[in-house]
């Protein structure tokens, strides 16, 4: 039995069913880049166990490491329960009392050892390839949690990176930035945003539409981002979409892949209890399902998907997407093609699905900036994906490679 389980079972026991557990897993760790050589500093670890809960209308609240003993967190949490009950006011060892079952089967975040190796292996690729010389330390801190609440339970992590970057010992640039981003989009964006030399040409510079562009997956999740919108029941009902409530089950697509709707690992039930689906959006190229809770499935009489906000169930919120190609033969070449590595979003219209981004690209060896308004409908239709997927903000996809022509892009500066 683990800790969190162990404490559970004592709140049972002594009849407290309205609790929050937090079990935090920090990690940080501080690299020093010289030039295109790295060098670990230090990593530390630390774990640590919050448990909120009242007793007779009394706030409590315990923290306990992960070094800290089951014998000790019974003691503690016995203790305090005779410290501030008052008489007849809780029944302790009352077996009669029991919980929801949950089938959490613990966390399901990436090992921070692998997201620090991939980080440092990600990195170091670019300054060698880009021929970046780089002075820096940087530290990334992760911060995993799993939360509990009222045997609910949800799952989220947080990383932040920090800078400082040296000229002969002083510093010249401090600055923070926290993200939820993957690796290749947050160094590259470190990288564009804080360091001036002259072989990273930042300048405006028209995209060739003449061309392939390859977008990486990192760019492709958070157009995603934005063009699920299209498919929230809500955003349908109220005719904010290019979809409409007569389309489902009809053929309004013409892309080359299959989107699916997906719970968090560990996520089985949204907040209204209802059990959360895994759906296919768009398969064949026919609308099939919508993202909805269980008031908008009552309205449009569709399938209620159990896609109710944790925090909120009279809103929506998706939880993970997976772009499915039906065709995997992508194997573009990264040194012939203007690669996009990272969109800066500003603005984004559900009813004609056009997309305002200031992107970053790489080409012929220098990397330049481009402000685009681009159809995304048009732009899927001419794209098509990589074999290779990655999870990027919760979006399963690979890189996408796209035919473009004018009636994608519009006003490019």
């Amino acid at each position: 039995m683990n800790k969190i389980s162990f404490i559970e079972n004592i709140l049972v026991e002594y009849g407290i069913f309205n609790y929050k557990i937090i079990k935090e897993n920090f990690t940080k760790v501080i690299f020093r880049f010289k030039y295109i050589h790295t060098k670990k500093l230090e990593i530390t670890n630390l774990t640590n166990i919050f448990l909120n809960f009242k007793v007779n209308n009394t706030p409590i609240e315990l923290k306990f490491s992960e070094k800290t003993s089951y014998k000790s967190i019974k003691k503690l949490i016995e203790k305090t329960f005779f410290l501030i009950k008052h008489k007849n006011s809780i029944n302790p060892k009352n077996k009669s009392l029991k919980r929801n079952k949950s089938s959490f089967n613990g966390s399901n975040f990436v090992p921070p050892r692998i997201y620090i190796m991939n980080f440092e292996s990600d990195i170091n690729y670019i300054l060698k390839n880009c021929k970046i010389k780089l002075n820096a330390t940087i530290e990334i801190k992760i911060l995993q949690q799993q939360i509990i609440i009222n045997g609910k339970r949800f799952q989220q992590q947080i990383i932040h990176v920090e800078c400082f970057f040296y000229k002969i010992d002083n510093i010249l640039e401090n600055f923070f930035i926290s993200f939820f981003s993957p690796l290749e989009y947050s160094i590259l964006y470190l990288l564009q945003k804080k360091i001036n030399y002259n072989n990273i040409n930042c300048f405006y510079k028209n995209l060739d539409l003449s061309k392939p562009i390859l977008f990486k997956s990192s760019v492709v999740a958070e157009f995603f981002k934005h063009y699920i919108l299209a498919f929230y029941a809500n955003n349908v009902y109220f005719e904010n979409s290019f979809i409409k409530t007569k389309d489902i089950n009809k053929k309004i697509f013409n892309f080359n892949f299959d989107l699916v709707s997906l719970p968090f690992n560990g996520i089985k039930y949204d907040s209204q209890g209802f059990r959360i689906k895994k759906i296919y959006l768009i398969k064949k190229n026919y609308l099939k399902n919508l993202i909805c809770n269980q008031y908008f499935s009552n309205l449009l009489n569709i399938l209620n998907s159990g896609n109710a906000d944790f925090l909120n169930c009279d809103f929506i919120s998706h939880q993970r997407l997976e772009i499915i190609p039906k065709m995997s033969i992508l194997k573009p070449n990264y040194n012939s093609l203007p690669v996009v590595y990272s969109s800066k979003i500003s603005g984004f219209d559900i009813k004609t699905t056009k997309l305002i981004a200031e992107i970053l690209f790489y080409y012929k060896k220098k990397f330049f900036k481009s402000k685009i308004i681009i159809n995304l409908n048009l732009l899927f239709e001419k794209s098509i994906f990589s074999q290779r997927n990655f999870t990027n903000n919760n979006v399963i996809c690979g890189d996408m490679l796209a035919n473009l022509n004018s009636d994608s892009f519009y006003d490019i500066k």
